[in-house]
């Protein structure tokens, strides 16, 4: 179980609330200060978490932080090899030799917070 208290200049009621989905009561003895008790227990996995490629930036327009999962193709290195032989002009040597996790990024992120759409680079591509 965990305490909180919180202002929030919203909740002008007194009273409490059971929220069933998130297993968390509310309470408001005095109008927009918050007492949360959360009722859920900690769960602990057993296996570990798969840890995804990911980059942040910082959104022109607001200067929030965000973050954008990458995508890690599933190929052989054969697959890759060929890939980057037909797709991207490179010679067999030069494929082989490249080194590293493909990944494929999006052309253009949109801020989650403000909904500005930024483009992203597309420098050290081949």
């Amino acid at each position: 179980m965990k305490l909180s208290i919180f202002f929030a200049w919203y909740d002008l009621w007194i009273g409490a609330y059971f929220d069933r989905d998130r297993r968390t009561a509310y309470v408001c003895l005095i109008p927009c200060v918050v007492l949360k008790i959360d009722c859920r227990r900690p769960h602990r996995s057993r296996s570990p978490a798969h840890l995804r490629p990911a980059s942040s930036y910082a959104c022109e327009s607001c200067g929030r932080e965000n973050f954008v999962a990458h995508i890690a193709p599933d190929m052989s290195r054969e697959e890759f090899v060929e890939l980057m032989v037909g797709e991207f002009d490179m010679s067999r040597e030069e494929a082989e030799s490249q080194q590293g996790e493909w990944l494929w990024c999006p052309d253009e992120v949109t801020c989650r917070y403000c909904d500005c759409t930024q483009p992203t680079p597309r420098e050290g591509t081949p």
